[in-house]
């Protein structure tokens, strides 16, 4: 495992791990200098192929293979649509490096269809697969052990599970809250730049006696068999495994429409589409 930065906010168990930076810097100045260092690390170990993940991480793998000649395995995990904005400074900037560059990778997994027709189009990138994101049949005896929470049988419970990031989007939920009957109290699971910006809106909307913030829970799944709703208003996601897990384990599913990935999970629930409307 090959991480450009040593920050950790998914950990991943790997017994052999190789950190290209010790801190981050300026991007454009960190991209070179892990493009070197990669480059020095796959030439050292003679390593003949890379999967890589996300923007960054694809630029690099194809950029050096150019020079090394390694196989490139690029794995794209949100839409671009819903990542960038139209005409934005950063959005112009991935999307020349996105056709110029990666067009050059041998393979493109993708983990959803639409996922992989929006950047062929776009792009023109061939050679494209999917492969979905499974979930281990674990979550099931994990989700019988007890929560690290009290739950109240009189008290509905919307559940939200992810990094609080802008393009998660967890405010949309807290700012909807006062609309929605006062029996429904809302757990969040995760940290992130954007949590002190959600528990201060909660204040100013008087909501912290329904509103619960548990932080990083190292195990999520009996708060998916406790809650009666599972709710994401994410921009942008790739296949959401939170809500592939959430449906396992019978939580109800809401999701604010976002380009790919949920769209195919959720289709079998379009005809339920009414009841969303009245909850949200």
């Amino acid at each position: 495992l090959i991480r450009i930065w040593p920050e950790i906010f998914n950990p991943i168990h790997c017994n052999n791990t190789h950190v290209l930076l010790n801190k981050r810097r300026s991007i454009f100045f960190d991209l070179f200098l892990a493009s070197w260092r990669l480059y020095k690390f796959v030439k050292l170990k003679n390593i003949t192929a890379i999967n890589s993940n996300l923007f960054w991480a694809n630029y690099i793998n194809v950029f050096i293979s150019l020079f090394i000649g390694h196989k490139t395995i690029c794995t794209h995990c949100v839409s671009f649509e819903s990542k960038f904005r139209k005409f934005s400074v950063v959005g112009i900037f991935h999307y020349f490096l996105t056709k110029i560059l990666l067009s050059k990778a041998d393979v493109h997994t993708y983990k959803s269809k639409d996922m992989m027709i929006e950047y062929k189009e776009r792009f023109k990138l061939s050679k494209g697969r999917v492969i979905y994101n499974p979930f281990d049949d674990q979550i099931i005896d994990k989700s019988k052990e007890e929560a690290s929470f009290k739950f109240d049988p009189c008290l509905k419970y919307v559940l939200c599970v992810g990094r609080f990031h802008q393009t998660k989007n967890q405010i949309s939920l807290i700012n909807a809250i006062d609309r929605l009957p006062k029996d429904m109290h809302f757990i969040f699971l995760g940290d992130g730049p954007e949590l002190k910006k959600c528990k201060n809106r909660c204040e100013d909307l008087e909501l912290i006696s329904r509103v619960h913030f548990l932080g990083r829970i190292e195990n999520p799944y009996p708060f998916y068999k406790n809650c009666d709703y599972y709710f994401s208003g994410s921009f942008s996601e790739g296949f959401p495994n939170a809500l592939i897990e959430a449906i396992a384990l019978g939580c109800f599913p809401i999701h604010m429409d976002s380009k790919t990935g949920p769209s195919e999970i959720m289709s079998c629930f379009y005809k339920i589409k009414p009841f969303i409307q009245f909850l949200f």
